[in-house]
C-alpha cells in the first residue's frame, strides 16, 4: 500500500518541537516510507486559499494535497519521537486508525447539552474520557474521511474546546467508518502510541530491539505538552532510554540545542 506521512510545522515551532529529531527517528525505522514536511511557506500558501483556514483546523486540508497520490495518508504532529516501526498502522486494515488519549496526565471528553423551551437538559457524554481519540496521529485509507474531516473542521472546529481534535472524535464515533485503535484496545493496550503513555515516560525501558513500557513496545511518543518548547528527552526518560535515543537513533545529534 503506497503510504505517506506528513507533518505541519511552522517556523515558530520548528526547533522547540525538535522537528529534526522527529524526522530522523521516523526515517530510522521507516526508510522506505515517504515523509512530507509542510513548512512555513506551505502553511502560508495553503491557509491563504481560504479565510476560514488556520493552524487549528487545517489537517485535513493538507491531507487532501496528498490523497490522490497515496492509498494511505498519515498525519503526525512534529513533537513525536519514534521508537519503533509502526506495524499496526502500516497494515491499512481500516478506514481510520488513531491512538487513544486516555493517560495519567491529561484527559478529554465531549458532552452534549440540549435545551427545550429555555430548559437545559442534563449534560450527557457523547465521547467519554475513556473513549477519546488523540488527534496527534491520524491515519486513513479513505478519501471520504478526509473530505468530511475538512468540512466539519472548517464549519464547526473553532466552536469546540479541542477544535479539530473534537471533530475527529465526533466523526469516528458517530459515522460508520471502520476505526482501528492503534494500541489494540481501550482496555487492553498491546503497544504504545501517541499520548497513551503520558506521565509514564520514566518507566520506559530500552531493550535490544527497542523501547518498552510494561513489557509492551513503544512505537511513538508524543510529547504533547509545554507549549512551543517541549520537554527535552534528557529531562523525561531514564538513562538507558536516553542512550538508546542518542547513541542509536540520533547518533549525530547533540543532547541539547545551543
Amino acid at each position: 500500500m503506497k503510504t505517506v506521512f506528513y507533518t505541519i510545522i511552522g517556523d515558530s515551532h520548528y526547533y522547540g518541537c525538535r522537528t529534526d529529531e522527529f524526522v530522523k527517528s521516523f526515517k530510522y525505522f521507516h526508510p522506505d516510507i515517504d515523509l512530507v514536511v509542510f513548512g512555513q511557506l506551505d502553511i502560508d500558501r495553503t491557509i491563504g486559499i481560504n479565510p476560514l483556514l488556520n493552524f487549528y483546523n487545517s489537517k485535513a486540508t493538507f491531507a487532501k494535497q496528498l490523497y490522490n497520490d497515496y492509498e494511505l495518508v498519515v498525519n503526525i504532529d512534529a513533537d513525536h519521537l519514534i521508537f519503533g516501526r509502526m506495524e499496526e498502522l502500516l497494515l491499512g486494515d481500516y478506514d481510520v486508525a488513531v491512538p487513544i488519549n486516555k493517560n495519567s496526565w491529561l484527559n478529554c471528553g465531549i458532552k452534549a447539552l440540549s435545551s427545550s423551551n429555555g430548559v437545559d437538559d442534563i449534560p450527557v457524554d457523547i465521547v467519554s474520557y475513556d473513549r477519546y481519540y488523540q488527534g496527534g496521529l491520524i491515519t486513513s485509507t479513505s478519501r471520504l474521511f478526509w473530505d468530511y474531516y475538512e468540512y466539519a473542521s472548517l464549519s464547526h472546529g473553532m466552536l469546540l474546546r479541542n477544535k479539530e481534535n473534537d471533530i475527529l472524535n465526533l466523526l469516528c464515533h458517530l459515522l460508520p467508518f471502520r476505526v482501528k485503535v492503534l494500541e489494540g484496545d481501550f482496555e487492553e493496550i498491546r503497544c504504545w502510541y501517541g499520548c497513551s503513555s503520558l506521565g509514564k515516560e520514566c518507566e520506559f525501558r530500552a531493550t535490544n530491539s527497542g523501547v518498552v513500557l510494561d513489557n509492551k513496545p513503544v512505537r511513538a511518543n508524543h510529547f504533547a505538552r509545554c507549549g512551543v518548547t517541549k520537554i527535552h528527552p534528557c529531562e523525561l526518560f531514564g538513562q538507558e532510554v536516553i542512550d538508546f535515543i542518542y547513541n542509536r537513533i540520533l547518533v549525530d545529534y547533540p543532547l541539547y540545542y545551543h
